[in-house]
């Protein structure tokens, strides 16, 4: 008798599992792209935080002169810091390094163009000009420096970006 030729079959021993390691050729590339654009995301974050720190600080110095107004009432002083400072927000953003260059009386037709002349609508704009130059000025009332402030404020916040 011949033996039985199924007698002589073994079992069946399906290969190892495939090892977690080393990834395939796509995962290095999947890998490498996520660290690639994880840095330039940190990157292009560090920078955005850096260019923003003078519009951080004009925020910060606006909310201060309205604070040193309402405690001693000097509409000279706000008039001056607030065309001081907006001319230090144009010098740093080279769209509007122009507008610090004009003269006190321009400036304020600009800031009043970008407010839809709410400014001219609550004060006359020489008024602001003979107060910061006039030997003797007749001082804004609250209101008047309130509104020279609000549209003041406005024109630095959107000069400076998106940031308030």
């Amino acid at each position: 008798m011949t033996p039985d030729p199924l007698a002589q079959l073994r079992d069946i021993h399906p290969p190892p599992p495939p090892s977690w390691w080393p990834p395939a050729p796509g995962w290095w590339i999947l890998a490498l792209l996520v660290i690639l654009l994880t840095a330039w995301g940190l990157l292009a974050a560090r920078r955005r935080h850096r260019n923003r720190r003078f519009a951080r600080e004009a925020k910060r110095c606006v909310d201060q002169l309205w604070r040193d107004f309402e405690r001693d009432g000097d509409s000279a002083r706000l008039a001056k810091a607030l065309l001081v400072l907006a001319r230090q927000t144009a010098r740093s953003i080279p769209l509007h390094e122009q507008a610090a260059a004009l003269p006190t009386d321009e400036l304020l037709v600009l800031i009043d163009a970008t407010s839809d002349s709410q400014l001219k609508a609550a004060l006359a704009l020489d008024k602001v000009a003979r107060l910061l130059y006039a030997p003797t000025p007749e001082a804004l009332t609250k209101t008047e420096a309130r509104a020279l402030f609000v549209v003041t404020r406005e024109w630095i916040r959107r000069a400076g970006g998106p940031l308030w």
